[in-house]
């Protein structure tokens, strides 16, 4: 893609100088107050209920209590005469806060810090078949882990009715490596930061991205200051698309229930592999299925039809390459994970999505050094701010992880550990780019740099005291991705700069709502699993995820001299074809976005979207083909609804199973 040199860094600062509204420091405390309450709860519901609140970028509870604000409390203070209602750039303010900390005490620290500390050194795991005395704990570090067995066993079964859990839970022993993880998570949330603002003027600006995840909070946010009613709720096709979304929803979850006799659920999904027995379709039955998410359409109505294009263009082509493979008698089933194992479709895509992260950070580099060329001496200091962050932040990641690398050599695990960073960095800026461009509110990352140390056979030079603890850092930050934090931070931007927000307190409530919010849930946490014991926590987080990552860097250990080098033809197959689409398509605008292909790199939870992508950009091809725009711009809130339909049976469902205990429901963002 080409675009004209601009002036964003002048931009920039006249845009963050124009506020359009204030944010009075009981936002900033309810906004805090809410990010806890929500991470709280989260625990609760994962731990007690199996209930997953945060399994997608887009978490529930952020939006129910956006709702409530808007449509219940605001209208209330309006009628008080002392108080006021919040603002639009309270509100948005408020729920950044909640955006950007959903995932915080699940996916993206808590329900993963937790487990790991007590995991290596657990005496009914770590046995003499399992070999993790050998192969494994040797190689970690124990600063950050618990290493007394018998410490281990009794947080695994818990505190009995008469021990407390101030006297009798070993605070002592989990401060120290709890404190340790905590220093390493607040240099990921800053790398976080410093790269959001060092792309988002490039992508906000230049290459007019479209966000589409924050345009459904700025739409239900109130046109003024008052407590007014949202402009969009005033309109007959949002409440039409609102009535199908949720109406649909309600009435497959009412019947999932029980509460329904006689009928049976409203199809969503299609299994074509069922349908042809015996064909290559059959082959890729756990990949190509028609799932109508109504979400998943009206997300992709918000975006370019290039980019809707892309997302399910390229997994047909997908399927096509598992279709192919399955044919040629290469077997149905391609096996990988998300620790360090590929195959060869995530192998392109872990190609592609580092050289797609390559290429956003040297294009917005090479436009950031021009930009700070032009600017007068005594604005460059301000404008060098996001650059040297993000290097002091690499440089102080490289050194954390460095230091808790066992290898005898330093400078070795240095190295190797700056490497690790870049990689996650690439891959961080990729995510971050894939959310703020087409709007995927749920991925997967079965490509990383454990997956390229060991496509590349790096793995055969890198001392294993070094390996392994990379591979409990990746684990710990960049493994399951459902609530992956990043691309929240680089949306909580384009929020600020929607309402004009002042930028200090807007970004000081975000912060302020990480930080207590991981101190939070981590003590609620450590207090829920002592007081039923570990084993009785979510057996996904407390038991068989911790468990799969000692599996991984068992076989990593034992496979490190095993090595398939048609893997490395895939993963340089899949860089080239990234830079090759971002060369033709400066001459040649219908050759297809590169977005798409990147997205080779999610195993899963691409299957659950495509097929809205699909439709969604034929219905907007045909309206902006015989409406134009104008067409377009009333069709919206149809879609707008869908969304916010989804989002709205999603929250009901989860609430009435929780009331009526109902684990038979299964009504979700993905269903």
């Amino acid at each position: 893609m080409s675009f004209d040199r601009i002036r964003l860094i002048g931009r920039e600062r006249q845009t963050a100088g124009t506020t359009g509204g204030r944010i009075a420091w009981p936002a900033v405390v309810t906004g805090v107050v809410l990010a806890v309450v929500q991470g709280v709860v989260t625990l609760y519901a994962t731990h007690r209920q199996v209930l997953y609140l945060t399994g997608t970028q887009i978490p529930v509870l952020a939006f129910l209590f956006l709702f409530i604000l808007v449509l219940i409390a605001n209208p209330l203070l309006a009628r008080v005469p002392r108080l006021r209602p919040f603002g639009r750039a309270e509100l948005m303010a408020i729920f950044a806060s909640m955006f950007v900390t959903a995932g915080l005490s699940t996916f993206g620290l808590v329900d993963h810090l937790i487990p790991l500390i007590s995991t290596p050194w657990n005496p009914k795991w770590n046995t003499p078949q399992a070999g993790w005395d050998v192969q494994i704990n040797p190689n970690l570090d124990p600063r950050l882990f618990i290493t007394d067995p018998r410490l281990v066993l009794q947080f695994r079964e818990g505190l009995s009715q008469d021990e407390s859990l101030l006297r009798d839970v070993p605070w002592g022993a989990w401060l120290g490596p709890i404190l340790r993880w905590l220093v390493l998570g607040g240099l990921v949330y800053a790398m976080f930061y410093f790269l959001s603002f060092l792309v988002y003027r490039q992508w906000s600006q230049r290459e007019q991205l479209t966000f589409p995840l924050v345009r459904v909070p700025e739409a239900m946010l109130p046109p003024g200051d008052r407590g007014r009613v949202p402009d969009i709720l005033k309109t007959g096709l949002f409440w039409a698309g609102f009535a199908g979304a949720f109406g649909v929803l309600f009435w497959n979850g009412a019947v999932q229930a029980g509460w329904i006799h006689g009928l049976g659920p409203i199809p969503l999904t299609l299994n074509t592999g069922r349908l042809f027995p015996g064909t290559v379709l059959e082959g890729i039955v756990g990949v190509f299925r028609l799932r109508l998410l109504f979400i998943a359409l009206g997300i992709a109505f918000l975006l370019p039809t290039d980019v809707s294009f892309s997302v399910w263009f390229y997994f047909l082509v997908r399927c096509g390459m598992v279709a192919l493979a399955y044919s040629l008698g290469y077997g149905r089933s391609f096996p990988c994970d998300r620790g360090c194992f590929s195959n060869f479709v995530t192998a392109q895509g872990g190609g592609a999505i580092l050289a797609f992260g390559a290429f956003c950070l040297v294009k917005t580099l090479d436009n950031y050094r021009s930009e700070y060329s032009a600017l007068p001496p005594g604005q460059r200091a301000a404008a060098l701010r996001p650059v040297l962050g993000l290097v002091g932040t690499l440089a102080a990641m490289t050194l954390w992880m460095a230091t808790y690398c066992g290898d005898a050599n330093p400078v070795g695990a240095a190295v190797w550990a700056f490497v690790f960073v870049i990689g996650t960095a690439l891959i961080t800026t990729s995510f971050m780019r894939i959310v703020a461009e087409c709007g995927i509110y749920g991925l997967q990352c079965y490509g990383g740099p454990i997956h390229l140390a060991r496509i590349t056979n790096a793995v055969r030079i890198i001392p294993v005291k070094v390996l392994l603890p990379l591979l409990t850092f990746h684990f710990m930050f960049f493994y399951d991705l459902k609530a992956f934090s990043a691309p929240g931070v680089t949306g909580s931007l384009r929020m600020q700069e929607t309402v004009r927000a002042p930028r200090f307190r807007f970004h000081l409530t975000v912060v302020l709502a990480i930080l207590f919010t991981s101190l939070a849930t981590v003590v609620v946490a450590l207090c829920m699993a002592y007081r039923s014991g570990a084993q009785q926590m979510n057996p996904w987080f407390y038991t068989r995820n911790t468990r799969i990552l000692m599996d991984i860097a068992r076989r990593l250990v034992e496979d490190r001299l095993e090595w398939r080098p048609l893997h490395l033809v895939f993963l340089v197959l899949g860089m080239s074809w990234v830079a090759i689409s971002f060369f033709l398509r400066r001459f040649l605008f219908w050759f297809p976005h590169p977005v798409g292909y990147v997205l080779l790199v999610d195993n899963f939870m691409v299957n659950f979207y495509w097929f809205g992508f699909l439709l969604a950009w034929a219905v907007k091809k045909v309206i902006l083909r015989y409406g134009g725009k104008h067409t377009f711009d009333r069709t919206r809130p149809l879609f707008i609804g869908f969304i916010i339909g989804h989002i709205s049976a999603a929250a009901l469902w989860i609430l009435l199973r929780w009331w009526f205990s109902l684990p038979r429901v299964y009504i979700t963002l993905c269903d």
